[in-house]
């Protein structure tokens, strides 16, 4: 037993360092195309420290206009929740302060990975020690822990998100920690009943759908108290929050129950939100099999493994000891499928897979492991074998498509395979760590590739290993590699004859005549430069340069 602690103690280390290292690689930012979900909340941030308004105008002013604004008397705001960007405030400021001690400019690329890195890249590297301590809890096994750490880490979109500056990651933080801090410390002191209210409150200011899971949570601990009246502790903790929100909204748009989504200044996006309560209504089929199966933007697609979830959480349902928590995240699931089935505007935007959704991707990690768990007690050799494929999948795919440009457009019915493939091809790398080595296109990759290749083969090598040691896990890794394989090949292959070329084109030229100019940031070499600044430029289509247009003219 002392033997084994300080050896999964270095394995938590490691894990800590090379997630660090690999979230905070690359830095996907296109100046001539920044995106318009990380621009107003930087906004936010900079208005409140620069000029300690809620107003968003000179920011609009010293960094260009985007289409994610409110606008209410006259004044622009970010049409965001809150949260993310009160929590960059004192990272700003003292970014602020380093500029002025140490006499460099504040530009807007600089304030976005500093933020970027602070608030969601490093947070997310330590936020796999609380997944791991939760799966060690459930499976009783730490190799398979471990393993789907890495997966959930690398191979699901947390890994997208961990890398931009929107709120769904963080939101999924918070509530998966409040479901750790309820279901590890249900009779705990004051103090942690307070914090899980704070938590729970603030997981709302990030994101607004969160509710769903922050009050089936709360409802939750309520249950499993035996003096209910320790419950106050934790409303207290949770009125800090609404009450900064409720503040928020007053001071912004003059009601306190009124958002910036009610005030949206882009017509389209006004028009979605417009519907039903803040875009939710009622669900429809599209919605439904879009967000969930689609090769553009389903989570069983980009991430085929957590369709065992389900068969995970009928065993959680049907154990005694993981009963409870199988049913709440059963009922998460239901909430969350409910909402995304029923949002106007699912397909939202420039996205990998369906990022509303982030937040339940940690929830079903916990019954897919313990499926995996089942596969290998029952002996069921070549389902584990698939899973471990499905598993490899998301792990090399997530991070291909999410390095070069993940902001993929609707416009693309098969994104994972339609665009990244190009852009590596094309050397198509944005700036990152391996520019400071002196590594120009495809080679500055390298140092990401060392750490990421060898972490991907661990894990799978892990995995198949629990099935009865190594001479199982050699015999399916190559069964796994050949899986994989097939399942890459046979999506591109669907995606190629897919009138993929035409649609390419159609789409640069879109951009062509939008004529964004040239892209300031020198990070593509080799004389393709040209060629790469007008794709980077892809998802931008006329409408969104209309909508900008539109908006341009109706604020003069």
């Amino acid at each position: 037993m002392n033997s084994v602690a300080p050896i999964e103690r270095k394995n938590k280390i490691a894990l800590v360092v090379i997630l660090i290292l690999l979230n905070t690689y690359f830095f996907q930012h296109y100046d001539n195309i920044p995106n318009p979900n990380e621009q107003s909340r930087i906004y936010l941030v900079t208005a409140i420290v620069d000029n300690h308004r809620l107003s968003i105008d000179e920011q609009i002013k010293r960094f260009g206009d985007t289409i994610d604004i409110s606008r209410y008397n006259g004044k622009a705001y970010c049409d965001k929740a809150p949260g993310l960007s009160f929590l960059g405030v004192p990272f700003y400021a003292f970014l602020k302060l380093l500029s002025k001690v140490f006499d460099f400019t504040l530009t807007y690329p600089l304030i976005l990975k500093f933020l970027r890195t602070l608030l969601l890249s490093i947070p997310s590297a330590f936020f796999s020690l609380i997944m791991l301590s939760i799966l060690q809890r459930y499976t009783k096994d730490f190799q398979l822990s471990l393993v789907m750490t890495i997966f959930y880490s690398l191979g699901t979109i947390a890994f997208t998100y961990s890398n931009l500056l929107f709120g769904h990651q963080l939101g999924a933080i918070f509530v998966f920690v409040l479901f750790y801090l309820i279901t590890h410390y249900s009779e705990g002191r004051g103090i942690v009943l307070f914090l899980s209210g704070l938590v729970a409150g603030y997981s709302v200011v990030i994101e607004y759908p969160l509710i769903l899971i922050a009050a089936v949570l709360s409802i939750y601990q309520f249950i499993v108290l035996k003096n209910r009246w320790r419950f106050l502790y934790f409303i207290l903790g949770g009125l800090i929050p609404a009450i900064i929100l409720l503040a928020y909204n007053h001071y912004a748009f003059g009601s306190i129950l009124s958002t910036g989504y009610a005030h949206i200044a882009n017509p389209t996006f006004a028009q979605f939100h417009k519907e039903g309560i803040m875009g939710v209504t009622t669900p429809k089929l599209g919605a439904l099999v879009g967000s969930l199966f689609s090769s553009m933007r389903g989570i069983f697609y980009f991430m085929p493994l957590l369709i065992f979830s389900f068969f995970g959480l009928v065993l959680m349902i049907r154990d005694s000891d993981t009963k409870s928590s199988g049913i709440i995240i059963g009922i998460i699931t239901l909430l969350m499928i409910y909402f995304i089935s029923s949002f106007s505007y699912w397909q939202a935007g420039g996205t990998i897979s369906q990022r509303h959704l982030t937040a339940l991707i940690p929830f079903l990690i916990i019954p897919t492991a313990i499926a995996l768990k089942s596969l290998v007690e029952n002996e069921i050799f070549l389902v584990f074998v698939f899973a471990s494929a499905l598993m490899l999948f998301s792990l090399i795919m997530i991070p291909y498509a999410t390095i070069p440009f993940p902001f993929f457009s609707t416009v693309y019915p098969n994104p994972l395979f339609e665009l990244p493939l190009n852009l590596w091809h094309w050397g198509a790398i944005p700036i990152n760590a391996g520019n400071v080595l002196s590594l120009r296109g495809l080679d500055s990759a390298i140092p990401f590739l060392v750490l990421w290749i060898p972490l991907l083969c661990y894990a799978v090598f892990l995995l198949l290993s629990l099935y009865r040691g190594r001479v199982s896990a050699f015999l399916g890794s190559i069964l796994t590699i050949c899986i994989t394989f097939l399942l890459i090949s046979g999506a591109s292959f669907i995606a190629r004859e897919n009138n993929y070329e035409s649609k390419m084109k159609d789409v640069i030229g879109i951009v062509e005549n939008f004529k964004p100019g040239r892209n300031s940031c020198e990070f593509v070499i080799d004389g393709k430069s040209n060629r790469f600044d007008r794709v980077t430029c892809y998802t931008f289509l006329k409408r969104g340069a209309d909508a900008v247009k539109s908006i341009r003219e109706a604020t003069r």
